[in-house]
């Protein structure tokens, strides 16, 4: 009996540590698809003749005035994991509400955007781990701020978050600079 249950104990030792292992697999994909999907809005933030219209509001409310051209066809997609619609409004206005608490009784305070969205699977069709991508722009005073997620099954996530820079001299997205990066705030 002894020894039955020892081998029951390691079998299911070694079932909980497989498990463990994929779920720090797939948050680790989901930090790297945030990065990625930062990366790829600082690069499309770069081609832009101007940064100044990036905090405007674009056809719907949610949207930039100069979204990147890596954007879903609706505001409420399906997860890619299989799951439940993801809804970018309520994220958009969760977001929006984070800043205005933190903004408190400032007279200004950013205005988050919707920059960049989509399935992972649509840029890199071999991902791997089923994740969709949102980035938000907001313009605070000068300073571009870029808030990416990577979204995967049940109620994962990562958060890549960075502050940019235009030039002195120029407000072209060309002479934008990194200032902070904030992986997984």
């Amino acid at each position: 009996m002894v020894s039955i249950g020892l081998g029951m104990s390691l079998a299911l030792l070694g079932t909980a540590e497989t498990s463990l292992a994929g779920h720090d697999r797939d948050a680790r994909a989901l930090r790297y698809a945030s990065r990625a999907a930062a990366s790829l809005a600082v690069s499309e933030l770069r081609r832009l003749p101007s940064v100044r219209d990036v905090g405007r509001a674009g056809p719907m409310a949610e949207v930039s005035a100069t979204p990147e051209t890596f954007v879903d066809a609706t505001l409420t997609p399906r997860g890619p994991w299989g799951g439940g619609a993801l809804d970018l409004r309520a994220l958009t206005s969760r977001i929006q509400a984070e800043a205005d608490a933190a903004a408190g009784a400032a007279a200004s305070h950013p205005v988050w955007r919707l920059f960049v969205y989509g399935s992972l699977a649509d840029l890199v069709p071999d991902a791997g781990v089923p994740a969709y991508l949102v980035v938000w722009v907001a313009d605070d005073g000068g300073i571009v701020l870029v808030r990416a997620a990577a979204f995967g099954p049940g109620e994962s996530r990562a958060l890549t978050e960075l502050s940019l820079a235009a030039a002195e001299d120029s407000d072209a997205g060309a002479g934008l600079k990194v200032l902070v990066v904030r992986p997984d705030p």
